[in-house]
């Protein structure tokens, strides 16, 4: 019953959209797109933001149907700029491996499943000894999600401890004009899984409150680079992880380009990984 009353609240949507050729991937995905979202509405994504994004929401509720909501642009976009990430070095650095490990990019559609998300990330893919930097989008619509992070980051950094790695963490909001500060780092930068300084920057990140962020993609790219450029990188295995539930900022929008963020990561052999989890409120 469930199924048919889906389709149905699906079928009704599909008539106020523009265009309904998305409505099949819906129904085979069990997910709803955020751009659909905005086709209902008659907006676009730079004239909202989060407070808007929660209105809508909950005013087109019966639309979306209990459906995750997920950002499927960004789904596409990071999935094609990691396929980008998989050149060669000259092989003149003996310090560096001849490729860095090819990333992925994870959908999480509850909070409570993102810790779990990232121990498998940081368990599976770098290997021992590997430099890890986690980087997570704090604009306001993350904040269940970063609250289940704070939950269980012992756990994940006790995963990097294992592997004898190293951790730093660090946020980002929207750096056009909107949060100032717009990124942090924990200040020793990469530390031993086991440091205090971790869980204690964390701590401290979240009774500061999150910051806002403009509209709906965020400063992803200035992000990446600041945490790659920043950072003091010496194992041969080295991963930025980002968790976010939006895209990146583009254009004018953004101080460094996605191809800037390609040729960063390649020059330092650093891997990308994302994990995307659901918009919620």
């Amino acid at each position: 019953m469930r199924n048919v009353a889906r389709a149905a609240s699906l079928v009704v949507a599909c008539s106020l959209l523009p265009s309904c050729e998305v409505i099949g991937d819906v129904l085979g995905s069990g997910m709803f797109c955020l751009d659909d979202l905005l086709d209902l509405a008659e907006r676009t994504r730079d004239d909202t933001d989060d407070e808007i994004l929660a209105d809508l929401m909950k005013t087109y509720k019966d639309d979306i149907d209990g459906l995750p909501l997920f950002d499927c642009k960004a789904k596409k976009d990071m999935d094609s700029f990691l396929d980008t990430l998989r050149s060669d070095t000259d092989g003149t650095d003996p310090d560096l491996p001849k490729k860095q490990r090819k990333g992925k990019v994870v959908e999480v559609d509850d909070p409570e499943e993102v810790p779990d998300a990232l121990e498998e990330i940081v368990d599976e893919g770098p290997g021992d000894g590997a430099d890890v930097a986690v980087l997570i989008d704090t604009t306001g619509s993350m904040w269940d999600d970063y609250d289940a992070i704070n939950a269980e980051l012992d756990r994940i950094l006790d995963t990097v401890k294992e592997k004898n790695g190293r951790v730093s963490i660090a946020w980002y909001g929207d750096n056009q004009s909107c949060d100032t500060p717009w990124y942090g780092i924990n200040p020793s930068g990469l530390v031993r899984g086991g440091s205090p300084e971790i869980t204690d920057f964390a701590d401290a990140m979240l009774s500061n409150g999150l910051v806002g962020g403009c509209n709906i993609p965020e400063s992803m790219y200035d992000g990446i680079a600041e945490t790659a450029l920043g950072l003091d990188w010496t194992s041969a295995d080295r991963t930025i992880v980002v968790i976010t539930d939006a895209g990146a900022l583009s254009g004018n929008r953004t101080n460094h380009s996605q191809g800037d963020v390609a040729e960063i990561l390649d020059e330092r052999k650093i891997a990308l990984d994302l994990i995307l989890t659901a918009v919620t409120y």
